[in-house]
């Protein structure tokens, strides 16, 4: 028996089976996305659930392999087990064994296995890998013994599927637009004999195909990795607002009498923005001030105005912002409030989408191809301009999850310098 292939049993006199072919949550699907799924997979039928993050997610029951009416086990453990993310070995009878993980509540595509211990045991492994290289936790790992004893808790699944499990939404239904079994039956039973051996031709024909099947390499399973959460890559807003301003500290107001009218900071590049004055020196002494220093990138127009470009890199020791983050509801309610204790108007929220990497998860086989899963949060943009100088405003500012993208300085004057702030600001789904 391959991994692939299902397997039934009997488990309080109702009929389960093991091995669908589970599809990524999504939060909405139709029927005809499930007929075409099926379609490429030869499959016949299907089970949905509902998630608790208002996403659903379904499998298919490959042809042959299963009945409309049966129970999906692995449906029924991740409705059973109390954590939202596990992982479990369960013996079989027959010396089978099958795999079930759950992330965040969702059963992980490519689990949902039954085969020999040694074909189960080397899955097992590779989703653990997996799992603790995308730094996710699980609640409870169930294996047997001889998958390590005393390392996870071996529990039977006698023990874990009681008569409370056996509900409807866990069931394998036909597929939407099929004929039902019965009509089926119904229909060869007033077929002609000619019906009859066509049948028997299309079934050989059927059998030499799977056959053939079997000996094509299967191709690689898709496993989703959470991505990395956006805001943690760079320093929170009041660390890089201080570096930023201990970086313009280094930059002269004035050189060969051209005086400085803006300043641009961003991740990579510092842009300064300088204006010749009427007893301003000619233009070679002022590109001199900054040659001499080595790293700018020096533009001068004929009107008296230069724009002095250099690389910046934020320092690697710099502390990242934390992971955790406030719901949108949260976020929504105090975002107003810190900015009016400091006498500034609150700048508009645009929600915008959530970005993943574009480089693909380190990581993964031959046989398993990682991807990365879709953002559970949510990001909204702002800017704002005022003349409190950014460390202070984020001093304490009570918002986890701002990211400052930039920092410009639009004027300066005796009576302190105006601001300009962009960046974003995260928060998880209310």
């Amino acid at each position: 028996m391959s991994l692939n292939a299902p397997m039934h049993i009997r488990i309080l006199g109702n009929d389960v089976v093991a091995g669908l072919l589970w599809q990524p949550p999504q939060r909405q699907y139709n029927a005809g996305q499930i007929r075409a799924a099926a379609k490429e997979l030869h499959c016949s039928g299907y089970v949905q659930l509902k998630l608790g993050n208002k996403q659903l997610q379904f499998a298919l029951a490959q042809r042959g392999g299963s009945s409309s009416g049966q129970y999906s086990l692995a449906a029924m453990l991740s409705q059973r087990v109390p954590h939202a993310n596990w992982a479990g070995v369960f013996e079989l009878p027959g010396g089978k064994y099958t795999f079930v993980c759950v992330l965040g509540g969702a059963i992980m595509p490519g689990t949902d296995l039954v085969g020999d211990l040694d074909d189960i045991r080397l899955r097992f492994t590779e989703t653990l890998d997996l799992i603790a290289g995308a730094n996710k936790t699980l609640g409870i790992v169930y294996a047997p013994d001889a998958l390590g004893a005393g390392e996870w808790t071996n529990e039977r699944l006698e023990n874990l599927i009681t008569k409370s499990a056996f509900v409807r939404s866990v069931k394998v239904r036909a597929l939407p637009g099929n004929v039902s079994r019965r009509g089926i039956l119904m229909a060869l039973g007033a077929a002609s004999t000619v019906a009859v051996v066509a049948g028997g031709g299309i079934w050989w024909r059927g059998k030499r195909r799977d056959r053939q099947m079997g000996d094509i390499k299967p191709a690689p399973r898709i496993v989703e990795v959470p991505p990395p959460k956006s805001w943690t890559l760079s320093p929170d807003a009041r660390t890089l607002s201080q570096y930023w301003i201990d970086t313009l500290d280094n930059i002269p107001y004035s050189v060969a009498g051209w005086t400085i009218s803006r300043v641009h900071l961003a991740a990579s590049e510092l842009l300064c923005e300088y204006t010749r004055g009427i007893d301003g020196f000619p233009e070679d002494e002022f590109l001199e001030g900054f040659r001499s220093q080595g790293g700018f990138q020096v533009d001068v127009d004929s009107d008296g105005k230069a724009v002095i470009r250099h690389a910046l890199s934020i320092p690697k020791d710099l502390p990242r912002a934390a992971a955790t983050v406030l719901t949108s509801k949260e976020l929504l309610s105090k975002w107003a409030s810190r900015f009016q204790r400091f006498g500034v108007v609150p700048p508009k929220l645009e929600s915008v989408p959530p970005k993943v990497p574009e480089d693909g998860p380190a990581g993964g086989t031959e046989r398993v191809r990682l991807r990365w899963a879709a953002p559970d949060w949510q990001v909204f943009g702002w800017s704002f301009q005022t003349r409190i100088s950014p460390n202070i405003l984020f001093s304490d500012f009570g918002i986890p999850g701002i990211e400052l993208v930039s920092l410009d300085v639009m004027g300066f004057s005796d009576s302190g310098m105006d601001w300009k702030l962009e960046g974003m600001v995260y928060a998880t789904a209310a």
